[in-house]
């Protein structure tokens, strides 16, 4: 009796263990003991995870590592063309400079790729820049150099005529403080053309310091030039702000007492004139 009892026991739970793996799609439940006999024996058994959810977590984890596999090989495949294509690119490249001999200077600018700069039109577009900027500053600051000393000339014959009149003791008297008020316009505009000649020297000497490039455009001459440039901008910051569209200002001012100063000229060798004339 005890023996048939034990033997269909164990057939119940067989087949239990059968029906679950059918549900679990051929995967065990995850379980996990909820009762013990005195003798520490598992006598009631709880599921904790049913065996069709363990068996899509190992699906997707083995998807997953496929996938991973197949981006890896993807990846390190992409990594060996492009590795392969810049060699052949390279050697291409050294293939076609092979015959032309290399300076042994090559100021920077060597490039093993044909022997192009890519940077070598920019570098000639900046220096052309500059020195058409030098070219537009010198024609301003030549007119107002040419204005004073057109100024400095009438004002020495000014100087000139009113001591000849001061001498003759003409009417209306020259004083003192006449002679020394042209002395001192003088000094002033000897003093401005040097100031203004100055200028047109340092201007003419950025415009040959840009024809003077080299072919190849050095790096080290380019960034003296627009050191140089850079430099002389910010000397003479003001005078350039005003060249056209700017207002000129300094210009129409030079300009003007051009005018005035030959005005003044006339009158004093007409009063020298007249002076002589009449013999006083």
């Amino acid at each position: 009796m005890a023996h048939d009892e034990m033997l269909a026991k164990g057939l119940r739970k067989k087949e239990a263990a059968q029906n679950e793996a059918l549900a679990g799609q051929g995967f065990l439940s995850v379980k996990q003991c909820i009762e013990k006999d005195a003798n520490g024996k598992c006598i009631k058994e709880e599921i904790v995870t049913p065996g069709d959810v363990v068996g899509a977590a190992a699906a997707k984890a083995v998807t997953s590592d496929i996938n991973w596999a197949a981006n890896v090989h993807s990846w390190t495949a992409a990594l060996v063309n492009a590795t392969i294509n810049r060699l052949i690119k390279e050697g291409l490249g050294l293939m076609r400079t092979s015959t032309v001999s290399q300076p042994s200077n090559y100021g920077g600018n060597y490039n093993p790729y044909g022997g192009y700069d890519p940077a070598l039109s920019l570098k000639r577009q900046e220096r052309d820049r500059i020195k058409n900027d030098y070219q537009t500053f010198i024609v301003y600051f030549n007119a107002i150099l040419a204005n004073k000393k057109a100024s400095l000339s009438s004002e020495q014959q000014i100087l000139t005529a009113l001591n000849e009149l001061k001498t003759r003791s003409c009417q209306p008297l020259i004083s003192d403080s006449d002679i020394t008020n042209a002395q001192n316009e003088v000094t002033r505009l000897t003093n401005e053309v040097s100031n203004y000649q100055t200028i047109v020297n340092e201007n003419q000497a950025g415009i040959t310091e840009a024809n003077n490039i080299s072919a190849d455009f050095r790096d080290r001459e380019m960034a003296l030039l627009t050191q140089h440039y850079n430099d002389f901008l910010t000397k003479y910051q003001s005078l350039i702000s005003e060249i056209a569209p700017g207002p000129e200002t300094t210009k129409k001012a030079s300009e003007e007492e051009s005018r005035n100063k030959q005005d003044e000229l006339s009158s004093a060798q007409s009063r020298l004139n007249l002076c002589i004339q009449i013999g006083r």
